[in-house]
Order: C-alpha cells, then structure tokens, then sequence
C-alpha cells in the first residue's frame, strides 16, 4: 500500500487549541477595556466613598500623580464602572449602601482578578484591618489618613497589581508555547514514523527485486 505523508499539526490540535482557549480566558481578565494600565502613570483607580469631601480630596491628591481617577457613591455605581473599565486599584469605603466594601471588593476582584483593593474607613480597629485583608484587601488606611503615606500606599499596590498581571501573562505565553512545541513533537514523531515506514518499504522492495534476480539468474543457469 502506497504510504501518505502526515500533514503538519495533525493529531495536535487539541493542544494547541487547548493552550489557545486558555490564553484567550486570561487575556479577556487582563484586558477588560481594550487597553491594560501597564505602569503607575496610565494606572486606572477607584474611588468609592459617599463623602464627596473625601473623594473629592483624594481624586485631587491621585490626578497630580498622572492616575486615571474614577469615582462612585455607591456599590451599584462601583460595579457598574468596574464592569466598563479595566481597574488598577480600589480605594473603597469600609462601610457603603447596600454592602461593605470588602463584600464590593470580593465582587470586583472575581471579574478583575489583578485589581488591588485599599479599605478606608473613619472607625477601624487592628481586627477589622486583618479581616479586611484576609479577606483579600491589600491594605487598610483609618481617615482621616495622611495623604503622603496614601500617596506610597496606592504605589505600592499598583506595583503589585501589575506584577500580579504580568506574572499571569507570562504563564499564559508559557502554557501557549508548551502547547506548540508538544503539537511539533507530534508532527515530529508522525514525520520520522512516517520516514521508517517509508524506508521499511523501500527495504522490502529492494529484497523482493533483489530475490526475482536470483531466482532469475538461477532459471537462466539451469537452461
């Protein structure tokens, strides 16, 4: 039987699909806007708090900084705007309407994995603080708050949202690659089988040849 050679990528493609799935997955968290905030000077942040004094304050205090700066009285404004735009950072009132902040927080990070949450409150205590972070928050500022030091603090866990991110990406770039060499190995494998089967035949050709010459020579030789 005349022997096919085996196309490139087939029997792979379920990998290489799978990676690509998965990089798909991945990019539509990192990528919630069409554009990711990739340093602190194009971090986006959010502001949530029902005193306007206070987001009016630190919306001031976080533009002199280069942030994009959003801002929401409550929840339902916040998850609205959470839903629209790629978020850096929340800076959100412990207490708010309808839930605390730390049940907002919880709300947002399982749509945007990599934003970083600050809990402001006027009346804290060293156990709110660690529930607050148990809980996923990456700190805990008591108002009034000196601005420097918020200042330092919203830095800091930009860093760590855009490390978060790129860590993230990078594991996607390796899952994807690992997916390409294995769908190569594959058409690799079907290649050399294919080239032994290929040879194997030839093999038994060249002996059949070899033995109707014999056979031949030994009719000519007994006339």
């Amino acid at each position: 039987a005349k022997l096919e050679r085996p196309r490139v990528g087939h029997g792979s493609g379920y990998q290489h699909k799978s990676g690509r799935r998965n990089a798909e997955k991945w990019t539509s968290m990192i990528d919630v806007a069409g554009i990711v905030p990739r340093n602190r000077e194009r971090a986006r942040i959010l502001i949530v708090d029902d005193e306007p004094d206070v987001a009016v304050t630190l919306t001031g205090m976080l533009e002199t900084e280069g942030y994009q700066v959003l801002i929401a009285a409550t929840a339902e404004r916040a998850l609205h705007l959470a839903s629209q735009d790629a978020l850096t950072v929340m800076l959100l009132d412990l207490r708010l309407d309808r839930l605390e902040g730390i049940g907002l927080l919880d709300e947002v990070r399982a749509a945007q994995p990599f934003c970083e949450g600050i809990i402001l409150t006027g009346s804290g205590s060293l156990d709110t603080a660690v529930a607050a972070i148990r809980k996923g928050a990456y700190d805990y500022v008591i108002k009034p708050c000196i601005l420097e030091e918020l200042k330092q603090t919203v830095a800091r866990a930009i860093d760590r949202a855009n490390m978060a991110r790129e860590s993230q990406e990078r594991l996607v770039a390796l899952e994807v690659a690992n997916a390409t060499i294995a769908e190569f190995a594959k058409d690799l494998e079907l290649q050399v089988k294919f080239a032994t089967e290929l040879s194997d035949q030839k093999a038994r050709e060249v002996a059949l040849v070899a033995r109707q010459l014999k056979e031949s020579q030994q009719h000519r030789d007994d006339f």
